[in-house]
Order: C-alpha cells, then sequence, then structure tokens
C-alpha cells in the first residue's frame, strides 16, 4: 500500500471519529490534596475529578507518571459522567533513598470516548519529604503547536539564581496522546547563569485541534534536601490539511459507492 494511500485511511478514521466527537469536547479537571511524608515513607493522596464537559468518558484511570520511586496506583475510575464528582483515596509509598525536601508529583489521566478513541491528560501536583524547600533554579518552557506532520518543538530555559552551580536534572512529560524525545537530561548551570534544552515533540494518537500541557520539571540536590522548579506551557496539534480533509472524504464516498454497487451486483447474480 502506498504512503499517500495509508494517509488517507488514517485520514477516514480520524475523521470518522471526529464525527462523534468533536461537538463534546472534554473538559477534565483534577483536584489533589498533595501527600506528605513527614514522619513515614506511607501517605494518602486525594483525588476529585470530575468531568467539565458534555460526554461521558469510560475506562478512564490516573496513574503517576513521574518521579520514579512513587508507588501507589493505577488509580481506577472507571466512567466520568458529565458534571459528576469522583472522589478518590489512594495509598502512596516512597522509596528510603528519597532526601528531605519538595518533590514534583506528575499525574496522567487515561480515558476513552464513546468510540473508544484514546485520551490522555496531564496534571501536576507535588509532595514534601520532612520539609520543605525552595529552589534557587527557576524554568521557563516554551511549546511550538505540532504540525501537519504531527513534529513540535520545546524549549527549556533554565534560570540558576544562586551564587554557586548547580547540576540540573530536567524532565519533560506530555500526555500519552504523544511522545518527548529526549525528554530527561542532565545539565551543569553554572552560578548566576543561565542554560537551555531543546526537545522534539511527536504526535502519537492526538486527534487534530486537539490542545494539551506538557510539563517540564527541574530539580536538583545541595546539602542533603531535594529542591524542584515546575514548569508548563498549552499547545495545539494543527487540524487537517483541507486537501486532505477533501480526499479522505472522497475516498469515503467511493468506498461507500463500491460496497452498495458489490451488494446489488451479487443480488442480481
Amino acid at each position: 500500500m502506498s504512503s499517500t494511500a495509508s494517509k488517507l485511511i488514517r485520514m477516514f478514521v480520524i475523521l470518522s471519529v471526529l464525527s462523534g466527537c468533536a461537538c463534546a469536547g472534554f473538559t477534565m479537571n483534577i483536584q489533589v490534596k498533595r501527600p506528605s511524608f513527614k514522619d513515614n515513607l506511607t501517605s494518602d493522596i486525594l483525588l476529585d475529578a470530575t468531568n467539565n464537559g458534555d460526554e461521558p468518558a469510560h475506562d478512564s484511570a490516573i496513574r503517576i507518571a513521574y518521579p520514579a520511586g512513587v508507588a501507589g496506583g493505577p488509580i481506577l475510575i472507571g466512567s466520568l459522567e458529565p458534571g459528576v464528582k469522583n472522589e478518590r483515596v489512594q495509598g502512596l509509598s516512597i522509596d528510603p533513598s528519597f532526601l528531605p525536601g519538595d518533590y514534583p508529583l506528575i499525574l496522567v489521566l487515561n480515558f476513552k470516548d464513546k468510540n473508544d478513541y484514546p485520551l490522555s491528560m496531564i496534571f501536576e501536583s507535588g509532595f514534601y519529604v520532612a520539609r520543605h524547600s525552595s529552589s534557587q533554579i527557576r524554568g521557563n518552557l516554551t511549546v511550538s503547536p505540532l504540525g501537519y506532520d504531527g513534529i513540535g518543538a520545546a524549549k527549556y530555559v533554565i534560570d540558576n539564581l544562586d551564587d554557586r552551580p548547580h547540576n540540573v536534572s530536567l524532565h519533560v512529560l506530555a500526555p500519552g496522546t504523544v511522545e518527548v524525545e529526549g525528554g530527561q537530561e542532565t545539565v551543569m548551570v553554572g552560578a548566576k547563569s543561565q542554560a537551555s534544552v531543546d526537545y522534539r515533540l511527536r504526535n502519537v494518537v492526538a486527534l487534530p485541534e486537539s490542545g494539551l500541557t506538557v510539563i517540564a520539571v527541574a530539580e536538583y540536590d545541595d546539602g542533603g534536601t531535594h529542591y524542584y522548579d515546575l514548569s508548563k506551557s498549552r499547545t495545539k496539534v494543527a487540524g487537517a490539511r483541507m486537501n486532505e480533509v477533501l480526499l479522505a472524504l472522497a475516498l469515503a464516498s467511493a468506498v461507500a459507492a463500491v460496497s452498495v454497487y458489490s451488494y446489488h451486483w451479487l443480488r442480481e447474480r
């Protein structure tokens, strides 16, 4: 099968999905009561998940995407009816190697629409171990829209406000429908200096015209304490080119016409 034919078939599938859900967009809200690990390695997390759209979602589940070393979940929700709050309490545990300080907690909500199309959204929260910490690193994330080819770009700029250099671990995370290539980096940022890292984003199954959030985390250890800064950016997936839409519709019409003709031809025989 030629690449053009494959693209048209994919476009036809996307158009079929859009006809069922484009008029009923999803707006999900997750409220998190931050856990704290003051004196032990276990804590509870309280989540309220609400579907603020007008279409129900099903097979909904929340997983912890970051950081590694936090165990708990997936947090199964099941059906998310419009306007209905779904409260869940989940026990969490952390690895004993976690230093005192503040940490990010990145959650991904995966669900399906009425056509069983997989959708994904990313949310941020946080927790602390033993005591709070205040980072001297500040980050700024910018993300370009994902183009017709499904490719986008992100730039993460890091400012070190401290009088000392820091070895900073960078993580860029996106919903499950988009892949971040080279999402983990480590950079040495000099005192009162700036560093930046470029990333490439690739669309996996995100629908055309859909919006998405990308989250970036900068972390470092200093004097037995862990610090982090979080930045996020909204971007959008490009819509289908009009000529591809028309070609896909023409292909769909041709397939339907052939099916009808074949049906009547077989009946006459």
